[in-house]
């Protein structure tokens, strides 16, 4: 079923439409919650949010972006009025419960970890655009900037986690 076909049947009321709709893309905004919040339960709290504000505003949804998009704009709304909330407590990342990636290897665990070393825009940026495979001009409508401010913003993601992924130097002592 096509995503404006989704749209349409739950404008009618269908559930399993609506259950469709979050099947399909829960996991898409998990994911990207879960690499902006310092832990698994707030990412788990606020995508669950998302959905019931998608739910409550799907009669406002016009077709302008893809529904993929206006979920995460969504979800990234949701995200930034918590962090305003939220100023003043800081809490460690909670990677062990992470589901950002499904395998756990070693360069997995270690992306999670330099993620989180990132400032929000430019994590939010690489996440939408190179993990979550949005296009740029979809990561501009979901982050509300404009289409250079992504493209810098992912160069600068791409040149910082370039530099925090490589393996150390070993240090030679002559005696």
């Amino acid at each position: 079923m096509s995503d404006q076909h989704l749209v349409e049947q739950i404008r009618r009321g269908d559930r399993d439409a609506a259950r469709e709709l979050v099947q399909r893309y829960y996991p898409s905004v998990l994911r990207f919650l879960t690499t902006l919040c310092p832990n698994s339960a707030d990412a788990e709290e606020l995508t669950q949010e998302a959905f019931v504000k998608a739910m409550q505003g799907i009669r406002r949804f016009r077709g302008k972006s893809g529904l993929r998009t206006w979920l995460h704009r969504i979800a990234f709304h949701e995200f930034t009025h918590h962090r305003r909330k939220q100023r003043s407590t800081v809490a460690l990342p909670d990677s062990m419960n992470s589901p950002l990636f499904e395998a756990n290897s070693i360069l997995a665990l270690d992306l999670e970890r330099v993620l989180m070393d990132l400032s929000e825009e430019f994590r939010a940026a690489f996440v939408l655009c190179d993990i979550q495979e949005l296009t740029m001009e979809e990561a501009s409508v979901v982050l509300s900037v404009p289409l250079g401010t992504v493209k810098s913003r992912l160069h600068t993601a791409r040149k910082r986690l370039q530099t925090l992924l490589q393996p150390e130097q070993e240090v030679k002592i002559h005696v």
